[in-house]
């Protein structure tokens, strides 16, 4: 359908523009609209809907992408909000307190703001979560990073050409950032480069660090970006 419309409008256009060469399309012994000869009336008729058709063309790219767009950050959100439940899993393991589901924004700035990452830090993360799904705590930690970042980085690259660039920049400096790299390292889960160390002891004292505090903070400009 596309195709048809692009082509019939650059058809139109062409035939008005020969019309316009080769007939004669104004009376200079006439006044007014009276000077438009019948091949110029004919001529403009042809233009003016060529130029409708190439309008409408327009805007039906324009609300494809925006579809896509929207469709794509949707998705992207859901990769988002899984890169939040290590620290969400951490904090339950913890206190034993469930997170409100999808409250995960006030939750992070929770994080910062009341220094929970202290308490991270001294979880024993070979023990099995309260959550038995999520295997040990070492485990969810690496597992839950990477599946939340492998969601985000697939709808980023399936639909590149709908997203900003902003969005997609942002998303690399997140995978560059050492707290992500931090987070994948000791959990024994596979990933990109094999399989990740499985020493879940080393994740203890790499919470509550400026890196890690920097990276929740990028995750929550991140959302702000997307939102």
């Amino acid at each position: 359908m596309d195709l048809t419309i692009s082509i019939l409008g650059h058809a139109l256009t062409a035939i008005a523009a020969l019309l316009a060469i080769h007939g004669k399309t104004w009376d200079e012994t006439q006044i007014g609209l009276k000077r438009v000869t019948r091949i110029g009336g004919v001529a403009a008729g042809v233009a003016v809907v060529g130029l409708a058709l190439s309008i409408f063309q327009t805007i039906d790219k324009y609300q494809e992408k925006a579809a896509y767009k929207e469709y794509a950050i949707s998705k992207i959100e859901k990769g988002w909000s899984n890169l939040f439940v290590p620290f969400e899993a951490l904090h339950y393991q913890v206190t034993g307190l469930k997170p409100k589901k999808g409250e995960h924004l006030e939750f992070a700035e929770l994080v910062l703001k009341e220094n929970l990452l202290a308490s991270f830090d001294k979880v024993d993360f070979k023990e099995v979560h309260r959550f038995p799904k999520f295997g040990t705590v070492g485990n969810m930690v690496c597992a839950q990073t990477l599946s939340g970042m492998g969601t985000v980085s697939r709808y980023i690259e399936e639909y590149s050409d709908h997203l900003d660039l902003e969005i997609k920049a942002s998303v690399e400096e997140l995978q560059l950032m050492p707290a992500f790299s931090t987070l994948i390292r000791f959990g024994g889960c596979p990933g990109i480069k094999g399989r990740s160390v499985n020493d879940p002891d080393r994740y203890q004292g790499k919470f509550d660090t400026p890196e890690m505090r920097a990276y929740i903070r990028k995750l929550i400009a991140f959302q702000k970006l997307i939102g």
